[in-house]
């Protein structure tokens, strides 16, 4: 008896012991990564644990970027270094870590601005070599596209990305998290959100008291909801621009036809304001609709996505335009595509889609990673980086002429009335 209920106690403690260390394993899956955004004019960090949030702040100076007419370089770097210490307190406060405990630290090494994004280097240099981490330099737009797999799991490799944002427009074939196919990207150096920055600055929309504080994109989808029926036709797109049969985009040419306009009718009307901002939002949404389409057949034909792998990401800050998502969204499953666009809060410049790419990086083990005895005093930055392999020219080649007839003038058919009054009624208009 005595014996027997040694055997059973040994047996419980070795069971506890498996448990213990079963239970260490489960937490080691879990990697904690800080991230580092300080690409352009937000200064951001964030701390994740898997797919937990930990921490999440973003501090921006859009009242000053809004009044000398777009982002200042110089103005934007002071603002990094005058907030970033203050924001990285708040951030390990917010997650109640130490710093000492995370799994890598992520810092965005470019494409942005470069004084920019050197605050952000030196930062996350210091920061490694005081608490012995591993550094992780992030590719930006590269992390915007990967952000989808953070906020759902169910997005798989490979799929199709289609970024947009204040400095860039493109589509890309995603196979890996540095695996990237560029298929279509901005010429002119002109992105959709810098054309509907100056589109706005010409008709002087941060005058109207209740879109002083909002970027130029966003007051033009706002008062582009008061438009009348038909009112985004009144002013249509440059027919040339409809012609080119490639899959890269033209906002320069889209927007000089518009500034050309307004400069040789003068101001728009209070009255025709709306009609002239749904009729430069519809164009920019068909430009990069009609691009979307030859992109789509294009893969179709030379078979390059599995038909279980069907998946439209939409990510960067133009993405959390709600008539372009949503028409986007349209086109897409006309093809059988699914459209998947993280959060808006996570479309533009954040700390966590950083810190997602750094742990992306980590679990596959990336040759780009430097290990904590490695991390040199200074690394350089850049402020413009090809997101991958350029195929782009290749597309273009073959004058692929659209086969799917979609009519995309007809607005209602993604566009439901009952959307238009929570665009107007978030800037109280």
């Amino acid at each position: 008896m005595i014996a027997s209920t040694s055997r059973q106690r040994f047996a419980a403690v070795l069971l506890h012991a498996g448990r213990r260390k079963q239970l260490q394993n489960d937490h080691r899956r879990y990697l904690r990564v800080l991230g580092i955004e300080t690409s352009c004019d937000d200064t951001a960090m964030a701390i994740i644990d898997d797919r937990r949030i930990l921490a999440h702040v973003r501090r921006t100076k859009l009242d000053v970027t809004n009044r000398v007419g777009g982002v200042s370089p110089y103005v934007a770097a002071e603002h990094h270094r005058e907030s970033i210490d203050g924001v990285l307190e708040e951030c390990v406060n917010r997650a109640n870590i130490r710093l000492a405990d995370l799994d890598g630290i992520a810092v965005t090494r470019g494409p942005g601005t470069v004084i920019c994004l050197k605050v952000g280097m030196d930062k996350a240099l210091a920061m490694c070599q005081t608490y012995r981490q591993r550094l992780l330099p992030v590719d930006h737009m590269r992390s915007h596209a990967l952000t989808v797999r953070f906020t759902d799991a169910s997005v798989q490799y490979p799929f199709l990305c289609f970024l947009m944002s204040g400095g860039h427009c493109l589509l890309t074939l995603v196979k890996g998290p540095e695996d990237f196919l560029l298929l279509g990207q901005s010429v002119n150096a002109t992105s959709p959100g810098e054309a509907a920055d100056k589109v706005a600055r010409h008709l002087r929309l941060a005058s109207i008291p209740e879109l002083a504080s909002t970027c130029g994109g966003r007051s033009i989808e706002i008062l582009a909801a008061s438009a009348p029926p038909g009112g985004h036709l009144k002013y249509p797109m440059p027919r040339g621009i409809a012609l080119q049969r490639n899959c890269d985009f033209d906002f320069g040419q889209l927007k000089s036809r518009y500034l050309t306009y307004l400069n040789v009718h003068g101001p728009v009307s209070e009255s025709a304001l709306p009609s002239f901002c749904a009729s430069y939002q519809h164009s920019s949404f068909k430009h990069m609709a009609t691009r979307l389409q030859r992109c789509i057949e294009i893969l179709d034909d030379k078979r390059m996505v599995p038909d279980d792998r069907r998946t439209l990401v939409l990510s960067g800050g133009v993405a959390s335009n709600s008539f372009i998502r949503k028409g986007l969204a349209f086109v897409a499953a006309k093809y059988g595509y699914r459209l998947v666009c993280p959060p808006p809060s996570l479309c533009t410049d954040n700390g966590v889609m950083t810190a997602w790419m750094g742990l992306e990086l980590l679990e596959a083990k990336s040759p780009t990673i430097i290990e904590r005895e490695n991390v040199p005093d200074s690394l350089y930055v850049f402020d413009r980086v090809p997101i991958g392999e350029d195929i782009s020219e290749q597309f273009a080649e073959l004058r692929w002429k659209v086969k799917t007839k979609i009519d995309l003038d007809n607005i209602d058919a993604f566009m439901l009335p009952a959307d238009l009054p929570q665009i107007r009624n978030k800037a109280n208009l």
